[in-house]
């Protein structure tokens, strides 16, 4: 009987150890899935976080490059404006050379004409003149 008893004490020792190996095994095991979830979300994480940044990196990009697309546009049509001034200065300039030589012109036919005028004045003069003198001759 008092082996019989130990034997099954030992019996139950032995299943109580295998329990608790099993009970230990089974902690290790959940630890060992715990960590590889945790890691498995660190790494989800790590991969969102890299994805933000290229996100906020390409739309970092779009803005640098819409703002050089808007100053290259903006230097653009201050250039064409600044190209427009310069053709109306130079068409104003012109006018002005224009005008002044005409006014040139002008002045030049008005001493011509009046040198006309003066020129058949004195031939007029001159005319009477001879004939007041072929008048006195003949008298």
């Amino acid at each position: 009987k008092a082996k019989q008893e130990a034997e099954e004490k030992a019996a139950q020792a032995a299943e109580e150890a295998r329990e608790e190996e099993r009970r230990l095994a089974a902690e290790k095991v959940a630890e060992v899935e715990a960590k590889a979830k945790k890691e498995i979300e660190q790494k989800e994480v790590e991969r969102k976080a890299r994805e933000d940044d290229r996100r906020l990196a390409a739309d970092k990009a779009a803005v640098v490059e819409a703002k050089a697309k808007q100053e290259a546009e903006e230097k653009a049509a201050q250039a064409a404006e600044e190209a427009r001034e310069e053709e109306r200065r130079l068409a104003a300039e012109k006018v002005a050379e224009v005008e002044a030589k005409a006014k040139k012109e002008i002045e030049q036919k008005e001493v011509e004409r009046k040198a006309r005028e003066d020129d058949r004045r004195l031939a007029a003069d001159k005319a009477a003149v001879v004939e007041a003198k072929a008048k006195q001759e003949a008298e």
